[in-house]
C-alpha cells in the first residue's frame, strides 16, 4: 500500500490474519465482523460517538453460570437480531464499553447475528489503566474495540492484533510499562523503597514479628502501576497534559531548563507516593507471613484480600488522580526519581536546543526505529523532546487532547518516543 493509499476494513482483515496468535478465524466472517463495526464507529448517538467492544464467538464458548469479579456473564437474547451498524449503534448504549460486550456469531447460513451480550466486569482494564487483579479472561476469539469515528482495535481475545486508525494500519502501540528500559528508570525507586523495607522488617523481627519478604521488583512494580493509573485519568479526561520524570539535579532549583511554576515546599506530603508505596509493602508483609507465605510475589499482592490494602489502594487511586488533575494545568507535572511530587505548572525552556528528527520506536525495546521530523508534533511534544534531548536520564509522558499517551525519552544520543496501547 503506497504513502497516499487508506487502509479499510478489508485491509485490516489481511493484516490480522498475517499476525493471527492461534487458530484463524473464516476471513470473510473476519472482514464482514471489521466492516460493519468499522460502518457503525462512523454513526453517532444524541451527537455523541459511540463506542463498545464486540466479540465474535459461539455463545457455547462462555459458560451460562457465573459473573464479575470472577467470571463472564452471558445474556442471551431471546431471539437472535441482525448485525448491523444500526443494531450495534442502539445496543452500545447498554453496552458500557468498559464493562460489557455485543456477543455476535454466524447461524446456520454463514450469516453474522447478534446473540447477546456478555459482562466482564470492570476489573480487566486494571491491565491497562493500572490496579490490582484482573478480571475474567475471554476466550481466544475475534474482539473488536471500537474507539472512535474510524478507529478499530482487532484482538485475539485480549491480545492487540492489528489497528486501523485514521486511515492506517499499526500494531506498533504497546504497554510501554513491560519495556525492560523503562524497568530500569524505575529501579531508583524500587532500591530505595525494599531497603527503607527491610530496616521496618528488621524493627518487626526484634519485636518477635514475622515479616514475609517481597520479591525484588515487588516495589516497582506496584510504583508503575501507579503511574499506569495517573497516565489512564490524564487520557480519559481528553485536556492532555505532560509528566516530567527528571534526574534531581535538573530540580534543585538553579537549573535553566525548567520553570516551575507551582513548585512544592519540601515536606512529607510531596513525597506521598514513595510513602504509600512503602505503607503497602509494610502492609501485605505481616499479613503473607500470617498466611504461611516466606515471600511476596506480585501474583500474591494481585489476589490480597484485606481491608486495610483495599484502602491503601483507594489512597493510591486517589493520589494519581490529583497527579493527573496537576496536569490539566498549563505546563508540565514534574517528579523526580523517587516520584516526589516536585512542583506543576512547569515551562521548558525555549532556548534549549531544538531537536529536529525525532525516532519512533517500532518494538518495545526501541531495537527498530523509524526517524521522523520533529516538527510535524504540537509545542508540548517539542518541547518534551528538548528537555529528554538535554537532560539524560529524564523521562516524558505526553498526553494529547484525543487520548493518545506518548513516552520519549533519550538512547544512544537520539530521542525516542513510543506510542503507548
Amino acid at each position: 500500500m503506497s504513502a497516499q493509499e487508506y487502509a479499510h476494513p478489508r485491509d485490516l482483515t489481511d493484516f490480522v490474519l498475517e499476525r493471527w496468535p492461534c487458530d484463524a478465524p473464516d476471513p470473510d466472517q473476519l472482514q464482514r465482523l471489521y466492516a460493519t463495526c468499522y460502518q457503525a464507529s462512523l454513526l453517532s448517538e444524541e451527537g455523541r460517538s459511540i463506542t463498545f467492544r464486540a466479540l465474535l464467538a459461539d455463545p457455547d464458548s462462555i459458560s451460562a453460570e457465573g459473573g464479575p469479579p470472577r467470571e463472564l456473564h452471558r445474556l442471551d437474547l431471546a431471539a437472535p437480531i441482525d448485525f448491523t451498524p444500526r443494531a450495534l449503534r442502539r445496543l452500545s448504549a447498554a453496552a458500557d464499553f468498559q464493562r460489557t460486550l455485543i456477543g455476535v456469531h454466524a447461524d446456520a447460513h454463514g450469516e453474522l447475528r447478534i446473540w447477546g451480550l456478555i459482562d466482564q466486569g470492570a476489573r480487566w482494564l486494571h491491565d491497562v489503566v493500572g490496579g490490582r487483579g484482573g478480571g475474567p479472561e475471554l476466550p481466544h476469539r475475534p474482539i473488536v474495540h471500537v474507539l472512535a469515528p474510524g478507529s478499530l482495535e482487532a484482538r485475539c481475545g485480549c491480545e492487540l492484533v492489528g489497528r486501523l486508525e485514521g486511515g492506517r494500519l499499526t500494531r506498533s502501540r504497546f504497554d510501554v510499562f513491560d519495556a525492560s528500559w523503562l524497568h530500569a528508570d524505575f529501579r531508583t525507586l524500587q532500591d530505595a523503597l525494599n531497603g527503607r523495607h527491610a530496616k521496618a522488617r528488621e524493627a518487626a523481627a526484634r519485636r518477635g514479628e514475622t515479616w514475609a519478604v517481597p520479591e525484588r521488583e515487588l516495589a516497582r512494580l506496584i510504583g508503575e502501576q501507579m503511574v499506569k493509573r495517573v497516565v489512564a485519568i490524564m487520557r480519559q479526561g481528553r485536556h492532555g497534559g505532560t509528566l516530567l520524570f527528571a534526574p534531581d539535579a535538573a530540580l534543585d532549583g538553579t537549573d535553566a531548563h525548567l520553570d516551575i511554576k507551582y513548585r512544592f515546599a519540601k515536606t512529607p506530603a510531596r513525597e506521598r507516593f514513595s510513602g504509600l508505596l512503602g505503607e503497602i509493602l509494610d502492609t501485605v508483609a505481616p499479613l503473607h507471613a500470617a498466611a504461611g507465605r516466606s515471600s511476596i510475589s506480585w501474583e500474591d499482592f494481585q489476589g490480597l484480600m484485606d481491608q486495610q490494602v483495599a484502602w491503601l489502594d483507594e489512597s493510591w487511586y486517589e493520589l494519581a488522580g490529583l497527579i493527573a488533575d496537576l496536569a490539566s494545568v498549563d505546563g508540565a507535572v514534574v517528579l523526580n526519581t523517587h516520584m516526589d511530587i516536585v512542583g506543576f505548572g512547569a515551562e521548558i525552556s525555549g532556548e534549549l536546543p531544538a531537536v529536529p528528527v525525532v525516532h519512533r520506536a517500532l518494538d518495545l525495546e526501541g531495537d527498530d526505529l523509524r526517524e521522523e521530523p520533529a516538527t510535524r508534533e504540537g509545542t508540548r511534544h517539542r518541547s518534551a523532546y528538548r528537555f529528554v534531548n538535554t537532560m539524560p536520564g529524564a523521562l516524558g509522558i505526553v498526553v494529547s487532547q484525543d487520548g493518545g499517551a506518548r513516552f520519549v525519552t533519550r538512547r544512544a544520543e537520539r530521542v525516542v518516543y513510543w506510542e503507548h496501547e
